[in-house]
């Protein structure tokens, strides 16, 4: 992991794609899954909060900074994603980040339980909505 997915001009760990030998440009909310397999050091995730700030969207951490029109992309967050990065954070002493990842996105979930009856893959963590295209 170190070798292939960790980009030390970048300060993030990233896609590789092994067809192409070569590491994604593309920001992604796997940055942080480093952090849950316990392989990260706990200074190279500075970085990543700067680029997927944890405060500035409603609901919870997105899938990726910016729209690209893919299926699993900004704005949308998903349940498994949010998991895995807030045991990450946690499990790194990144407290406070893990704390607002679980509070944001746990209780869009309750919101739109209660409005809709259900719990769905994916929410807009913009506007802590179950509607998504």
């Amino acid at each position: 992991m170190q070798k292939y997915l960790w980009n030390g001009q970048r300060g993030l760990f990233v896609d590789y794609d092994f067809v192409q030998q070569a590491q994604s440009s593309y920001d992604y909310v796997t940055t942080f899954f480093p952090l849950w397999a316990g392989v990260a050091t706990r200074n190279r995730h500075r970085r990543s909060f700067s680029i997927f700030p944890l405060s500035n969207n409603p609901a919870a951490l997105v899938m990726s900074p910016r729209e690209s029109g893919g299926q699993w992309d900004f704005p949308l967050c998903l349940g498994a994603q949010s998991a895995h990065c807030r045991r990450g954070f946690a499990k790194y002493g990144f407290n406070k980040e893990a704390d607002r990842v679980s509070y944001k996105f746990l209780s869009t979930v309750a919101e739109n339980f209660r409005r809709d009856g259900t719990i769905r893959e994916k929410y807009n963590a913009v506007k802590r909505s179950s509607e998504t295209r």
